[in-house]
């Protein structure tokens, strides 16, 4: 089973706060049958404005090299802000699987 939007990326977001938490929650996955997760942190939100590619890269880099078992695979919860233009948005967007 895949599971699609994940927040797993240790303290980037509103997910985890920590590593262990976030290991926690990728064995809770896989107790539930998930075999593949897609961690997609909040990017381009109002909500989150500190959330960028150098903390990204670095929880992600912690995440691979500590969980073992769940197939992992980053993304992103993409957000459109209003007033952007669609070309915009999409010349930032993070890509499913990047």
């Amino acid at each position: 089973m895949l599971d699609l939007h994940a927040h797993l990326l240790p303290a980037v977001d509103d997910g985890p706060a920590t590593l262990a938490e976030s290991l926690a929650l990728c064995e809770l996955l896989q107790r539930q049958g998930v075999t593949e997760a897609v961690a997609t942190p909040h990017w381009a939100s109002p909500r989150f404005p500190d959330v960028a590619d150098d903390p990204i890269t670095s929880a992600w880099a912690s995440l691979r090299a500590a969980c073992s078992g769940l197939r992992l695979h980053l993304g992103a919860e993409n957000h459109l802000a209003p007033g952007v233009r669609a070309a915009d948005f999409a010349a930032r967007a993070r890509a499913l699987g990047e």
